[in-house]
């Protein structure tokens, strides 16, 4: 199992995120109706930061990142140092780009900072659109489910995007509710175990924080758990303490 920790809008988060061994790091970049938001300017700044330091940072005493929590998690984990298929890049942490519809000029200049591991599109992009970054990082596509009658909506809209995503996220709120701080709670376990039977590589999020994330593991078995507003003291600033105690919840439950 990996975890994101996504909404990051500082370097002291970051590094706590790292330290506790996060696998992604989520930057929701100029999207500014949310409170969580960075400028692409602020994102190249603090993903350039995390690249040159991230050795630098010792993980706790359960470092979730490194081989001996991983196996003590009982998941294979890259290595240290694992270098990205696609950018051929050393890296210990995937940086994750979040954009909200942004124009395909502004992507590309974004990529061409080559600071990007995973893209993450969470507006109303095509799956043609979101295919033509594929040559460059890897690419998440997010769709908010709500109620148990998006299930049959939900399954015909994958099946659009297969072959043109690498990744769907699964979100039980979209960016506008997001930026309204509106987080929804994900219900629906029957939509995810059907997807999971089928072979879709998902990623689960909405409204998962520390008191809640024993259930979705025991319940699910994501790949991939997503955390945002669920380990903050307020909207962009993490908890160290909320982060910590949510880190050792998946680490007792995986054991």
């Amino acid at each position: 199992m990996k975890i994101k920790i996504c909404g990051i809008t500082n370097l002291e988060d970051a590094k706590n995120a790292i330290k506790l061994g996060a696998d992604y790091l989520g930057f929701i970049v100029d999207f500014p109706k949310s409170p969580r938001s960075v400028s692409m300017e602020k994102f190249i700044q603090l993903a350039s930061a995390i690249k040159k330091c991230q050795s630098s940072i010792r993980p706790d005493e359960h470092p979730h990142q490194n081989d001996l929590v991983g196996l003590a998690f009982g998941r294979v984990v890259n290595p240290p140092g694992r270098t990205s298929v696609r950018t051929g890049r050393q890296s210990s942490i995937s940086i994750v780009a979040v954009t909200v519809d942004m124009a395909e000029d502004k992507l590309r200049e974004l990529l061409a900072e080559n600071l990007i591991d995973v893209l993450q599109f969470h507006g109303h992009e095509t799956p043609e659109f979101c295919d033509q970054f594929r040559n460059k990082v890897e690419v998440w596509r997010s769709f908010k489910i709500q109620t148990t009658d998006d299930r049959r909506q939900t399954i015909e809209i994958l099946e659009k995007f297969k072959g043109k995503i690498d990744r769907s996220l699964l979100d039980a709120a979209s960016a506008e509710d997001k930026a309204n701080n509106r987080n929804n709670q994900f219900k629906d376990f029957k939509l995810f175990k059907d997807l999971q039977a089928r072979g879709y590589p998902l990623v689960l999020a909405g409204g998962i924080n520390p008191d809640n994330v024993e259930l979705y593991i025991n319940k699910l078995n994501p790949e991939i758990i997503d955390v945002a507003s669920g380990i903050e003291e307020r909207p962009g600033k993490k908890s160290p303490e909320k982060m910590k105690k949510f880190m050792e919840k998946i680490k007792h439950t995986t054991l």
